[in-house]
C-alpha cells in the first residue's frame, strides 16, 4: 500500500445540466455542433492563457479573439431571440384544441461545459429547442404553413452552424499564433476584421458550400469530426507542452533535495548554475536523448506532434 500517493492532476471545473432533445433541429444541433463548441471555447478561453511567456505576449490578441466569439454567441442568441418572438405572437395570435405534440424519439443529454462562453452556448442550445417544439406546435395548429415550419426550422440550424464554424476558426488561428508565433493566416486575420475592426477586411464567408451540401445529415460529417479531432488534439497538445515545461522548472528542486545525484541530474543543475563550471561532457546515450529533446521537429515531442497537426488542418 501506497502512502500519500501522488493524484493525477486532471481534474476540471465543468458545469452539467441535463436537457431533453426531442425536435430534428434541436438533436441535429446538438449532434453537430455541441462538442466541437466546448472543445473551440475551452481551447480560446482556457488553454492560450496558460502557455507562460507566449500567452502573456498575445495576451491583447487571446482578448480580442475572446472578444469576437462573444460577439457570435451574441449574434445567435439575437436571432433565436427574434425568431422566438415571432412565434410566440404567431401563438397568441389564434388558439386551438390541438394537443400538445409528441415526439417519437426523445433523449435527455447531459450538457457538460468546461467555460463559461460554453454554459452560455448550452443555455443557446436549450432556447433553441423549445423554439424548435414551439414551431412544430404551431405548424399542427395551423398558425404557420409548411413553408414557414421548414423556413424557420433551417434559419435555427443554420444560425448555429454558422456560429460554430466561426469561432472553431478563431479559436484554432489563435492556438497556431500563440503556438508557432507566425503570421496570421488570412482567413483567420479576416475574421477579426469583420467582428472586431482590426486586420485586413475581405470576404471570408467561406463555409457556405459544405453546409450546403449536407444540411440533411443529423450526424457529424467527416470534415466536421475532423475538425473536432483537430481541435482536440491541439488543445491536448498545448497542455502537454505546459505541463513538461513545469516540471522541467521544477527538477531543480528536487535535485538540491537530493543527497546523491545521477550523472544526467548533476547535468541538469549544473544548466541552472550559471556560475558553475561547464558540466562534464555527456555519455552518448544522453547526449542521443538530449539532442532528441531539443529536436522541434521530432514527433516524438509536443512541438512537432502539434506542427504536424497545424500543417495538416
Amino acid at each position: 500500500m501506497i502512502l500519500n500517493p501522488t493524484l493525477p492532476n486532471r481534474s476540471l471545473a465543468v458545469l452539467q445540466q441535463s436537457l431533453r432533445l426531442a425536435s430534428h433541429v434541436g438533436i441535429k444541433t446538438y449532434n453537430r455542433t455541441f462538442r466541437r463548441m466546448d472543445a473551440a471555447l475551452y481551447l480560446a478561453q482556457i488553454v492560450v492563457r496558460v502557455q507562460g511567456q507566449a500567452s502573456r505576449e498575445y495576451e491583447p490578441e487571446i482578448a480580442q479573439v475572446n472578444e469576437a466569439i462573444s460577439a457570435e454567441l451574441k449574434r445567435l442568441e439575437d436571432h433565436l431571440r427574434t425568431t422566438g418572438q415571432w412565434i410566440k405572437n404567431k401563438l397568441k395570435s389564434q388558439s386551438s384544441a390541438v394537443q400538445g405534440v409528441g415526439y417519437t424519439d426523445a433523449s435527455t443529454v447531459e450538457l457538460t461545459v468546461r467555460t463559461p462562453k460554453g454554459r452560455h452556448y448550452a443555455q443557446l442550445l436549450t432556447q433553441l429547442e423549445g423554439i424548435a417544439q414551439q414551431l412544430d406546435q404551431a405548424w399542427y395548429e395551423g398558425v404557420i404553413s409548411d413553408v414557414e415550419q421548414i423556413q424557420k426550422n433551417h434559419a435555427l440550424w443554420r444560425a448555429s452552424l454558422r456560429a460554430c464554424q466561426v469561432i472553431e476558426r478563431l479559436a484554432r488561428g489563435l492556438a497556431a499564433r500563440v503556438r508557432d508565433d507566425r503570421s496570421p493566416s488570412q482567413p483567420y486575420a479576416d475574421m477579426l476584421k469583420k467582428r472586431t475592426g482590426m486586420g485586413p477586411l475581405l470576404d471570408t464567408d467561406q463555409a457556405a458550400p459544405e453546409g450546403a451540401l449536407q444540411d440533411d445529415a443529423t450526424e457529424m460529417t467527416a470534415q466536421e469530426a475532423a475538425a473536432l479531432a483537430d481541435t482536440e488534439q491541439l488543445a491536448a497538445a498545448l497542455s502537454e507542452e505546459n505541463a513538461l515545461d513545469s516540471a522541467s522548472a521544477e527538477a531543480p528542486k528536487r535535485d538540491r533535495q537530493t543527497k546523491k545525484q545521477t550523472p544526467s541530474e548533476a547535468a541538469d543543475r549544473s544548466e541552472q548554475d550559471t556560475s558553475a563550471a561547464p558540466p562534464a561532457p555527456l555519455s552518448s546515450e544522453a547526449a542521443q536523448a538530449t539532442i532528441q529533446s531539443l529536436d522541434p521537429a521530432s514527433e516524438d515531442q509536443p512541438r512537432g506532434r502539434l506542427r504536424s497537426i497545424l500543417s495538416g488542418s
